[in-house]
C-alpha cells in the first residue's frame, strides 16, 4: 500500500513541478507531455533500484540521479539554459525544503526525534503520512514562491486574491492534516493515506481550477476593456466622419455661395459708381470665409474671426 501511495503521490509532484516551471518559462507542449515525461522516469527508477536491492546505488546517488531526470523535463519549456537551470534548482531547493519541513511536522505528530523517524517500526505506514504531508507543503512553497518571485506575471493574469485564498486553503488542509493524525487512531492505518491522499488531490484540483479559472475571467476582463476602448475610438471615429461629411455639405454650398459673390463682384468692380456695393460684398466673403469651423482646429478658427472683424477692402 506504501508504494501505492508513493506513485500517487509523484503524480501530484510532476504536476506541481511543471507547473511551476511554466510561470517561470514558456511550455512548448500540452501540459501532460513534460508531467508523462517526468513520472515516468521516476517511476522507471523507482523499481529499478527496488529490483536491485542491496547492489542499488546510496539514496544519497539515487537522489542525484533523480534531479538529473529535470533536465529532460526542462526541454519542453523556452528560455536560455541559464534560466532554465536556475528554475531547476529552485525547484530542487523548495523540495528539500518541502521535505524538511515536512519531517519536522511528523516529528511533531509522532513525538519523536528526527534521528528516530526513519528507524521506527512502522516506518511504512509513517512515511506514507508524510508523502501525503509533503505535497502540501510543496504546493505551499510553490504558489508562495511564484508569488515572489513571479508577482508580475502572475499579477497581470490572475487576481491576486485568487492566489492568496489558494494559499489559506492549502494551510487549512496542512492543520486539518496534523490534528487528524496527532489522534493515534488514526496515524497506523494505510486505508486512512489512501482517503487522505484522495482528499488532497480533489482539493489540489479544485485549487488548480480555481487558479486556471481565475486566469481565464482576469484575461475575459481584459479582453472586455479592450473592446471596450475599440468601440469608444470606433465611435469617435464614426462621429468624425459624421462631421467631415456635415463640413463638405456646408463648405459645398459655402462655395457655391462665394462662386456667385465673385461673380457679383466683377461685375460690380468694372463700374466705379458699384465699387462701395463691391467692397461690401468681399468683405461678405471674408466673413463667411473665416466662419467656416473646420473640426479640432479652434485656434484658426478664432485667428480667422478676429481677422474678418478688423480687415477691410
Amino acid at each position: 500500500m506504501n508504494y501505492i501511495v508513493y506513485f500517487l503521490t509523484l503524480i501530484d509532484q510532476t504536476i506541481l513541478g511543471v507547473f511551476f516551471y511554466s510561470q517561470f518559462l514558456r511550455l512548448k507542449t500540452h501540459f501532460i507531455i513534460p508531467c508523462s515525461v517526468w513520472f515516468t522516469t521516476y517511476s522507471v527508477s523507482f523499481i529499478l533500484f527496488h529490483l536491485l536491492g542491496e547492489k542499488a546505488p546510496s539514496p544519497y546517488v539515487q537522489m542525484i540521479i533523480c534531479m538529473l531526470y529535470q533536465t529532460a523535463v526542462l526541454f519542453f519549456f523556452e528560455g536560455s539554459r541559464f534560466k532554465r537551470f536556475c528554475t531547476a534548482c529552485l525547484f530542487i531547493i523548495l523540495g528539500g525544503a518541502a521535505e524538511l519541513l515536512t519531517l519536522g511536522i511528523l516529528c511533531l505528530v509522532f513525538d519523536m526525534s528526527p534521528t528516530e523517524f526513519y528507524v521506527f517500526q512502522d516506518e511504512n505506514v509513517i512515511v506514507a503520512i508524510g508523502r501525503v504531508y509533503a505535497i502540501d507543503t510543496l504546493f505551499l512553497f510553490t504558489f508562495v514562491t511564484c508569488l515572489v518571485f513571479a508577482f508580475r506575471h502572475i499579477k497581470e493574469e490572475f487576481l491576486i486574491r485568487d492566489v492568496l485564498l489558494i494559499i489559506g486553503f492549502d494551510l487549512i488542509h496542512m492543520i486539518y492534516l496534523f490534528i487528524f493524525y496527532t489522534d493515534p487512531a488514526n496515524r497506523y492505518s494505510e486505508a486512512n493515506n489512501i482517503i487522505q491522499f484522495g482528499m488532497q488531490t480533489l482539493l489540489i484540483a479544485m485549487m488548480f481550477h480555481q487558479f486556471y479559472k481565475g486566469r481565464e475571467v482576469r484575461q475575459l476582463e481584459k479582453a472586455k476593456k479592450k473592446l471596450e476602448v475599440i468601440r469608444k475610438e470606433r465611435e469617435r471615429e464614426i462621429d468624425y466622419y459624421k462631421a467631415a461629411e456635415e463640413k463638405y455639405t456646408e463648405i459645398s454650398m459655402i462655395r457655391h455661395d462665394l462662386v456667385n459673390h465673385l461673380t457679383a463682384v466683377e461685375a460690380l468692380a468694372g463700374q466705379p459708381e458699384c465699387r462701395a456695393e463691391a467692397r461690401k460684398l468681399l468683405n461678405e466673403i471674408k466673413r463667411r470665409t473665416y466662419a467656416i469651423k473646420v473640426p479640432g482646429n479652434e485656434n484658426e478658427k478664432k485667428a480667422g474671426e478676429a481677422y474678418a472683424e478688423n480687415t477691410d477692402i
